[in-house]
């Protein structure tokens, strides 16, 4: 019985080959946990991002028809009450909630930390509809100042994925030659297309209130004419 309960005693360890095949096991699962969390993490960023631009051009909207089709003002992220501002049409209460739908999660973790309100959020140029001081000069329009002259409000970006460090936080057009900025000037801190946080694009509001992902591809093609950033307005 001795001999039998050694035997049964030598067999209830793991030999140092079966610890490693378990540990590999585990460490594999773990991976596998790891890139599903992310994936998951991503996608769920991806829609709370949607969720956030689609809120800005439905507040943009609103303030549009109060104000005889006026599109709003460089200062859209302004408290409520400022002029051109479009945040006193955001469901939420506090100035903390709205800040929140200024900032695309993605971005947030990513360490961009964004402008003023923390916001990641810009601003189609040809989408504001007041003049703006720059340098010391008036700056005037650069398209469209109401909504009702954009023959395709589909297809024109409202608000978008944007870290412009300027003070109007708006977009112009996309330049894929070095860093993307508005108007040729400033930096989104994209190096190239490569680093956007939307599985290779950007996600922006359009002005019938839709929102959607725009890969990079379209955006290195759509020109400062296009219809992405001009819905087919033309001031000619």
């Amino acid at each position: 019985m001795n001999r039998l309960g050694n035997a049964a005693g030598s067999r209830a360890g793991f030999t140092l080959v079966e610890l490693l095949v378990v540990m590999g096991i585990v460490a594999i699962l773990g991976a596998l946990s790891f890139a599903g969390l992310s994936e998951m993490r991503s996608t769920a960023g991806n829609a709370a991002c949607l969720s956030n631009i689609r809120q800005l051009a439905t507040a943009g909207l609103l303030y549009s028809a109060d104000h005889n089709s006026l599109l709003p003002a460089k200062n859209w992220f302004a408290e409520p009450g400022v002029s051109g501002s479009i945040l006193g049409y955001l469901p939420q209460g506090s100035r903390e909630l709205r800040k929140g739908v200024l900032t695309c999660p993605l971005l947030a973790r990513a360490n961009r930390p964004g402008t003023g309100y923390g916001r990641t959020y810009g601003q189609n140029t040809y989408a504001i509809g007041s003049p703006w001081e720059a340098g010391g000069n008036v700056v005037e329009p650069y398209g469209p100042t109401r909504l009702a002259q954009i023959p395709f409000p589909s297809r024109m970006i409202f608000f978008g994925d944007s870290l412009n460090p300027k003070w109007v936080a708006a977009w112009s057009a996309y330049d894929y030659s070095g860093t993307i900025g508005p108007q040729g000037v400033g930096s989104n801190n994209y190096q190239d297309t490569g680093e956007l946080p939307h599985q290779r694009g950007l996600q922006f509001a359009f002005l019938d209130g839709s929102a959607r992902r725009v890969a990079a591809t379209d955006l290195t093609t759509a020109g400062s004419t296009s219809e992405l950033w001009r819905g087919g307005y033309s001031s000619e």
